[in-house]
Order: structure tokens, then C-alpha cells, then sequence
């Protein structure tokens, strides 16, 4: 069922839940990070699908529940952005290996970051509301910056490159749109775009 607004009791423990789970991101072992970035992932893509059906019902409740939901769908955003983030900087030992595939974290992040990359801009998040637009512009940012990266230490990895490769232009057009789109958002976005062309540099 769809929210009511910001006064629902599903609405507060969501977001209760998605706050804890993004201050945890960086001190959770790897395959966690990113089963739980999986399920994060697909609460996105449910509320982008509930809220079509929302998005025409008009009147004030309707509003209230478009409002609600973009707000989740930007805290929910900003728990990738966590879990992409924390590939590079994971300080906690016993955590730089995948004890179950011997992978190392840089590697599995990146793949993880490729999946959340596709996945975002295959959904029409933008349309959510402004709400949710920043955190969406920092995650494409941030999913790029886990891919180039490989690029840039000279990391083999021929599958982050080629989701580089195919997305990036995609990923630069919707940055573009989501600037023209809302002038409210465009400071944001363009701090984005500024941060991803000093990580190519």
C-alpha cells in the first residue's frame, strides 16, 4: 500500500531503518554491504513504480504521499551512496577480503556499483520529485568514480571498464537533465559533475 504522507507510522520506521543502515554501511563486511545495497536497490525500484500509481490521485493526501515517497527514495539512494563509497576507504581489518570468494573489496564493490548504476538509470527517478534528486546525482557520481577508478590504479578489470564504457555517456546526459530540470537541485548536481571530472583527472 501506498504512504499516506510524512504522519504515516510505516513512513518514520523506514526511515528510521534506511538512516541506520547508511551510518552502517562503512563498518559492515563487504558481502553484507552489498546484500543489503541489493534489497536497498529494489525498495528504489518499488517506490518508483508504486508512485505512478500515486502520482494521479490528486488532492492534498496525494501530494503528501508523492512527497513521502521521494524523500525515501533520496534517503534510500544515499544508503548506495554509502555502500559504494565505503569500497575505498575501509579501514577495518578482516573486511579487505571476501572470505567466500577471495575477492577483494575494490573488486566486489565495483561490480556492485556497476549493478546500482544500471539499475538507477534504467528507473525514471528524477520524476520522483526534487527531494530525492541530489542524493540520485551523488550516486551516479559516486558509482562512476568506483568504476573509473579501476581504470585509473591500473586495476584489471575488463568488466568495470565495459559498464564504464556503456554507461558513462548516459550517466553525463541524465547529470545534464537533472541540472536543467530543477534549478533547486542544480548547485548540487553541478558539485556532482565538478567531483567527477576531478576523478578522471
Amino acid at each position: 500500500a501506498a504512504l499516506g504522507g510524512e504522519g504515516d507510522d510505516r513512513y518514520g520506521k523506514v526511515m528510521h531503518l534506511l538512516s541506520f543502515l547508511e551510518s552502517a554501511m562503512s563498518i559492515l563486511s563487504t558481502s553484507i554491504v552489498v546484500q543489503l545495497g541489493e534489497v536497498v536497490v529494489g525498495l528504489v525500484a518499488s517506490i518508483a513504480a508504486s508512485s505512478k500509481s500515486v502520482g494521479g490521485g490528486g488532492g492534498s493526501g496525494g501530494d503528501q504521499s508523492v512527497t513521502a515517497q521521494a524523500r525515501m527514495a533520496g534517503a534510500a539512494i544515499s544508503c548506495l551512496v554509502a555502500a559504494v563509497e565505503r569500497g575505498d576507504n575501509n579501514e577495518y581489518d578482516g573486511y579487505n577480503t571476501n572470505t567466500e570468494t577471495g575477492e577483494e573489496d575494490g573488486t566486489e564493490t565495483r561490480q556492485f556499483a556497476s549493478r546500482v548504476l544500471a539499475s538507477l538509470l534504467q528507473l525514471n527517478i528524477p520524476t520522483l520529485g526534487k527531494e530525492c534528486r541530489p542524493a540520485y546525482a551523488r550516486c551516479l557520481v559516486s558509482c562512476c568514480c568506483a568504476l573509473i577508478a579501476s581504470t585509473a590504479d591500473g586495476v584489471a578489470d575488463p568488466a568495470s571498464a565495459a559498464v564504464a564504457t556503456k554507461l558513462l555517456p548516459l550517466t553525463a546526459s541524465t547529470l545534464v537533465e537533472l541540472s536543467d530540470r530543477d534549478a533547486g537541485v542544480a548547485d548540487a548536481t553541478c558539485a556532482e559533475l565538478g567531483r567527477w571530472v576531478r576523478s578522471c583527472l
